[in-house]
């Protein structure tokens, strides 16, 4: 394991010895053959030179031997191309080449001899790609010269053989797309599912991966939120240029992921200034009201929002220095009226009835209700309505600075964003003293030097700092959580939990690129040092119970739990929990990249990549316990030998080093008179885990304690006054009702599993891709992925595990390990397969563009999220509208991860996503209808998509006495039903599927299954219905866009005016969620209009969101 100096010593080696190529890039390659028009020889020594029209940036080669070139390390953007043979061939000329971010363009280009050109005089002309010749015979013509030609541009196609898109400006100014987050448009692409099981990065699944395979490049350099996973700043659509979206089988310069890629980078300066300003507006007051608050006669949520913004770049020194600077401000309020809940507040009557000595009397007169209702029957508490607002507070700023010396030589960028968002009701408390927020905020830096060493040679250095600061404590530290049984609300802190978690990070990446005859090189390298202080915490104030308001009121108490030291309440000490670890993480990689164009037809693309994630290191604070399994040759005996270890160990678990990945592609092109392109890949990839799934070993250092019996407590004095004069207890049986209990059922501790691996992903794909008109283009892919070692979680030494110990007072439920409370078992036991076929049309004129892509496809796996459910998931944290959590994620039996194989969570056949943009721009003519028609703006997305698989449960339960008297002297482990409690066990079908699946009216929704058609398994035995084995219902979404632009003449002949309005789920259809799936439930089968979704209170990041129709306008001023 590297420590920080190490790393920095690495990092210079690498900078000194290391040929490194792209890692990470974000700039293009063009490369190419330069060969005789009339022989089809190779011609050496021609100039090829690309001039970036916005910062007139020159990069120029030469073609060797074999008459290949290579320009590389290009700046997105576009350009012009000009190739030049000296005074022996005609010169050509592309005006308009795009260069893409991070990509691979192949020219071939012709040239004419000269002595083969026609217009003796004309030997200096160009001729231009795409144009048309119009022979004059006149007296210039030398008839003497016949012959074929054609004005040949060079023939442009893709060098990578990856499934990749570039999400350009225009897509992302002109969509409507909720949120205006960059990576909206990220759910267009084939193979993107959205899914909101989960709040995992960005409710997106790619290819058949898991939500949280993704990784998030802003410049080159990593823009991950490490903790929970997806992007950590959200940075507004104008201050990206464009971005490419890889989601499946990248090249080997790329990893981290087995999931997509995002690799965006920042808009740069131009030559001349240019800049716009836009103010968007969102009011409730336009939106619809959602399907249930129109069936209950409730009124809709009110809230309005708005977002200034403005981006402004140009040229401070010309054709040198440029300059972009970006800043966006958010203020959204909203109160969600459907959302309102019923307090029971203290009246005045209960006001009068304190006296002033009183602990309940001190405490209400310092913290007040946001309403004291009046009891005119003198009752203690009465009931109002209230609904927490939720507000959010954003600023964005990015600001970018790129110096070019020389237009041909060294480049510098540098760049920072800073996001500061705030949540101040995230803790919404009626007592507004007791509201406290949620903060998140980042700052990022990059500095990328990019050198030409040789004309087959460059170099490019990108070295990054971030820092990350999350935030959600509490508004008072010191009281506890008061709770009293008839439902009062109480003056104390609204939640037991509080967390925050500051990252600081850097990264260095060391880049060259070399070429040499068909071959294109690339050997690259890189370090990431992270610095993490989490901090968790829970119950460490207390939780005081009260049988009711008048028990409050005379300061008596019935009970109260807390988080304790689990080390002390073992060795028969109270104590409050430790809380607080600070850790360092090391990680890097190499890979070596060789792109070989074996003839104009076929590329070879051959990788291969090498990751060591390292493993996270303890550097301060609290030691985190750690469960230590027996040694015996079964894994029920070496539970039943487990024992706890508090002793410091610096390393949370061992690293992998054996990440090593190879990487195969190819790109041909079978005919030349078509523009047909056959690619294929095949790759290992590695995902790295988020955070969230390790630091719950930090839940080791407490659990919690409980203790009842009538009490006098003064909640102000802490937790140390609840501890005062009382003793552990080490059974639930308490011989003293003062004495401690321990909490097993909620105290679970984290076990690793020893030498816990990488998550591998072997990912294929075979495609063909055909530009059959200038205009239209359509591909055709078949996509497939084995996904092996996946991390789940299980819960091990589970209740009833040791049927020979139940009822024993030192082992009442019969745990395998009676000393240890349920094991969160984190280990490689999850498995996953992926088929696809995909097939996209894409369509581009001058004024209008229209993709649409289908995907059917069918995931598998044991376990789509190993923290579904968890306590300490911190989906929260995340911008997904999220569904709630209906399972904990766990095996239904433990040790048997084969037995909930079925179909995975985001498993969905049928997807079709399309979108379109047009613009009207300026009919000629004079007349009203033409002036009416000028100038409009029309976009449109939708998607047509089936539903998501769910699993008919039943409620976990204890086996009965037969059960238990039978697995006595049977095999615990291999007999059936005597392996411990089943959780989250599946239902039995005991009638057709067509009598199970039904679809009938309901209030509010449908009825989708029928309870008589199912009945709950016996004898502790799993059901006979598969995980995941029916499916819900689809969905249908569209958003549209209408907008008009004007000239805007105080900005001069460039300054325009947009004024638009978008509407999300125009046609208000409200889409069935999937039904209540537990048997016992009193709702079961029912579904209701309208997707049970928990508000993150953030913008949402994906289009095409289960909401009412909602209307945004936006004023865009273009300068």
């Amino acid at each position: 394991m590297l420590t920080l100096r190490q790393g920095i010593r690495v990092s210079l080696l690498l900078a000194l010895v290391l040929s490194v190529g792209n890692a990470q890039t974000t700039d293009g390659v063009i490369s190419g053959r330069v060969v005789n028009a009339q022989t089809g020889d190779a011609i050496e020594g021609v100039l090829v030179e690309a001039t970036q029209s916005a910062t007139n940036l020159i990069r120029s080669g030469t073609t060797d031997a074999f008459g290949a070139f290579v320009l590389p390390l290009l700046p997105p953007g576009v350009y012009r191309v000009r190739i030049e043979a000296g005074s022996r061939f005609q010169p050509q000329e592309l005006q308009v080449l795009e260069v893409p971010v991070a990509a691979h363009l192949l020219l071939a280009a012709r040239l004419r001899p000269i002595e083969d050109v026609w217009e003796q005089k004309q030997h200096q002309s160009v001729y231009l790609p795409n144009h048309s010749a119009l022979v004059l015979m006149g007296p210039d013509v030398d008839t003497s010269h016949t012959g074929s030609f054609e004005a040949n541009g060079g023939r442009k196609s893709a060098g990578e053989s990856t499934l990749s898109d570039v999400i350009d400006p225009i897509l992302l100014r002109d969509l409507p797309l909720a949120g205006r987050d960059v990576y909206a448009a990220l759910l267009v692409e084939p193979g993107m599912v959205a899914n909101t099981s989960s709040a995992r990065g960005i409710g997106l699944s790619a290819v058949g991966q898991r939500l949280s395979s993704s990784n998030f490049l802003l410049d080159g350099l990593e823009n991950n939120n490490y903790l929970t996973s997806g992007p950590l700043s959200a940075i507004p659509p104008d201050a990206v240029q464009e971005y490419r979206v890889s989601t499946s089988n990248y090249s080997a310069e790329f990893g981290r992921t087995s999931g997509y890629l995002a690799n965006a980078i920042s808009a740069a300066g131009t030559a001349n200034w240019h800049g716009v300003a836009h103010f968007n507006l969102r009011n409730s007051a336009l939106n619809a009201a959602d399907f249930q608050s129109n069936s209950l006669g409730s009124a809709k949520s009110s809230g309005r929002a708005i977002e200034p913004g403005v981006r402004t770049g140009g040229s401070l020194i010309r054709n040198r220095l440029f300059a972009s600077l970006a800043f966006d401000l958010l203020r959204s309020r909203n109160v969600d009226s459907s959302g309102a809940q019923v307090f029971l507040l203290p009246t005045r009557a209960l006001y009068r009835s304190l006296s002033a000595e009183s602990v309940a009397g001190q405490l209400l007169s310092q913290y007040h209700p946001q309403v004291v209702p009046d009891s005119p029957d003198g009752s203690l508490i009465a009931p109002v309505v209230l609904a927490a607002p939720v507000t959010l507070n954003r600023e964005t700023g990015l600001a970018r600075l790129d110096y070019t010396p020389t237009p041909g030589g060294l480049r510098i960028m540098g760049r920072v964003a800073v996001v500061r968002a705030s949540r101040p009701d995230y803790n919404w408390s009626p007592y507004p003293q007791f509201t406290s927020g949620l903060n998140q905020n980042s700052t990022s830096t990059a500095i990328s030097i990019t050198t030409p060493i040789h004309s087959a040679w460059f170099n490019e250095v990108r070295v990054g700092w971030n820092t990350a600061f999350i935030d959600a404590g509490r508004a008072s530290a010191t009281l506890p959580v008061l709770n009293s049984a008839d439902g009062a609300a109480l003056p104390g802190n609204p939640s037991s939990f509080t967390f925050s978690n500051r990252n600081r990070n850097w990264e260095f990446v060391e880049n060259a690129l070399w070429s040499r005859g068909r071959h294109t090189v690339k050997v690259g390298g890189g370090l990431l040092g992270r610095q993490l202080s989490p901090l968790y915490r829970f119950a460490d104030l207390g939780v005081i119970f009260y049988p009711d308001v008048s028990s409050f009121a005379a300061d008596t108490a019935s009970g109260f739990y807390a988080a304790l030291s689990r080390q002390q309440f073992a060795a028969e000490q109270l104590a409050p929990a430790a809380y607080g670890n600070q850790y360092r993480w090391n990680q890097y990689f190499l890979f070596a990249q060789d792109s070989f164009r074996a003839t104009d037809r076929l590329t070879i693309n051959l990788g291969f990549r090498y990751d060591n994630f390292g493993a996270p290191v303890t550097t301060g604070g609290a030691p985190n316990p750690r469960v230590v399994l027996g040694s015996a040759s079964t894994i029920q005996d070496r539970i039943a030998g487990a024992r706890l270890d508090s002793s410091p160990a610096s390393q949370i678990y061992n690293a992998d080093n054996g990440d090593a990945a190879v990487r195969f592609g190819f790109s041909f092109r079978p005919l030349t008179a078509r523009d047909i392109t056959i690619r294929g890949s095949y790759g290992i990839f590695y995902d790295r885990p988020f955070d969230n799934i390790w630091q719950d070993l930090q839940n080791n250092t407490w659990m919690l304690g409980s203790s009842s019996g009538t009490l006098t407590v003064d909640p102000r004095k802490g937790i140390q006054s609840l501890l005062a004069n009382r003793k552990p207890s080490q059974s639930i049986f308490l011989q003293d009702p003062s004495d401690i209990a321990p909490q097993f059922d909620f105290s679970a501790l984290t076990l690793l599993q020893p030498g816990l691996r990488s998550p591998r992903v072997q990912s294929f794909f075979l495609g063909v891709q055909q530009q059959v008109t200038p205009r239209l283009g359509v591909q055709l892919n078949g996509v497939g992925s084995l996904g092996r070692a996946l991390i789940t979680n299980d819960i091990l030494n589970r209740q009833f595990g040791a049927p020979d110990q139940v009822g024993n007072p030192s082992n009442f439920y019969g745990r395998t390990n009676a000393l240890l409370p349920d094991l969160q078992y984190r280990a490689n036991q999850g498995s996953s397969d992926y088929t696809a076929l995909s097939l996209v049309a894409r369509y581009r004129s001058g004024n209008a563009r229209f993709q649409a892509a289908y995907t059917w496809s069918h995931a598998i796996d044991n376990q789509s999220d190993p923290l579904n459910g968890d306590f300490t998931d911190l989906r929260a944290f995340n911008a997904v509208d999220a569904a709630p959590a209906r399972s904990f994620s766990a095996f239904v039996r433990q040790f048997d991860s084969r037995g909930d194989r079925g179909n995975a969570d985001f498993d969905q056949r049928q997807n079709l996503v399309f979108y379109s943009l047009y613009d009207s721009g300026a009919p000629t003519g004079r007349s009203p209808l033409h002036a009416l028609l000028r100038n409009w703006q029309l976009s449109a997305l939708g998607s047509l998509r089936s539903g998501f698989p769910y699993t008919v449960t039943v409620p976990s339960a204890a086996p009965g006495i037969t059960t238990l008297l039978q697995c006595r002297s049977a095999n615990v482990v291999t007999t059936p039903g005597c392996n411990g409690q089943l959780l989250g066990n599946r239902a039995n079908l005991i009638a057709s599927v067509d009598r199970a699946v039904i679809d009938q009216p309901a209030v509010g929704g449908r009825t989708l299954l029928s309870s008589g058609a199912f009945s709950a398994p016996t004898a502790n035995l799993v059901g006979n219905t598969g995980r995941g084995a029916f499916t819900g219902p689809g969905s249908v979404s569209l958003d549209l866009s209408v907008g008009r632009s004007f000239r805007f003449a105080p900005f001069g002949e460039s300054g325009r005016l947009l004024v638009r309005a978008d509407a999300y789920n125009v046609l208000n259809h409200a889409n069935l969620g999937n039904p209540d799936s537990v048997l016992s439930s009193p709702t079961f089968g029912l579904t209701r209009y309208g997707a049970a979704q928990q508000n993150s209170g953030l913008p949402p990041i994906l289009p095409l969101r289960e909401a009412p129709r909602q209307i945004e306008l936006l004023m865009r001023i273009e300068f």
